[in-house]
């Protein structure tokens, strides 16, 4: 993801659930420098996107309106229409809800990033799933599960394997491997080096279906795959047996 000057977090306040922050496990949630290049993020909903912060001129007529309108009803009625109309402009107002709206109009904008594609789908559901809401962190992964495009789906799926939140970090290995997609395996062993006993766990139970091993640290995984990918083709389908 993009990184840029922390952002002032507005979501935080207006969120019912507290995520992360409080959290006893702050300290081990830091992040993590490893030999995977891979940095798990603070637990500081979009503190790391390149977003215009909460106070940012509208970008669009749509943001406009959307600053303007005096109540949550409101503020809805403007994410279905933009929505209906076509996505330009969509991404600007999603990340303008994201920043500084309550629950109820969070969560029906990123229903609404259903309609993104591309990079925009990528930046907004990578970023909602730093959000300081539990329920709102499981539906951007949830969308970003049906993404038509592969690869922007391993792109968010590699943002959201370093969060801030142990369950997503989990759920995101899980969808790596579940894409049966090879490109996909290099970025899901990173996850061996996120200092994460619970997700190493994790990784070793779905790629044991494929290696028939499990891996105590990134190096050996690594190193295993290295020796032995090229006995599987791109949907992972074994075509040469292990000797």
């Amino acid at each position: 993801m993009a990184a840029g000057a922390a952002l002032a977090l507005v979501i935080g306040s207006s969120c019912g659930n507290s995520g992360t922050r409080g959290n006893p496990q702050a300290k081990k949630d830091s992040p993590v420098n490893d030999p995977a290049g891979i940095q798990r993020k603070k637990p500081e909903p979009y503190s790391t996107k390149d977003w215009p912060p909460p106070d940012a001129p509208p970008e669009s007529e749509w943001e406009r309106r959307f600053l303007d309108a005096d109540s949550d009803e409101a503020r809805i009625a403007i994410l279905v229409e933009k929505e209906s109309s076509g996505p330009e402009h969509l991404a600007g107002l999603i990340r303008r809800a994201l920043l500084g709206s309550t629950d109820a109009v969070q969560i029906r904008a990123v229903q609404s990033a259903r309609m993104l594609r591309g990079a925009e789908a990528v930046d907004v559901l990578s970023g909602a799933t730093e959000s300081a809401s539990a329920d709102l962190r499981i539906l951007a992964l949830e969308i970003a599960r049906d993404l038509p495009d592969t690869e922007k789906r391993v792109e968010v799926f590699k943002n959201t394997l370093a969060s801030s939140d142990a369950e997503i970090r989990k759920r995101s290995a899980i969808e790596l491997f579940r894409m049966r997609h090879k490109p996909a395996i290099p970025i899901l062993l990173k996850g061996y080096a996120m200092d994460d006993a619970d997700l190493s766990d994790t990784i070793n139970g779905q790629l044991e279906r494929l290696t028939r091993r499990r891996f105590d640290s990134y190096e050996e995984a690594t190193t295993w795959w290295a020796g032995h990918s090229k006995r599987f083709d791109e949907n992972l389908t074994e075509i040469i047996p292990e000797p």
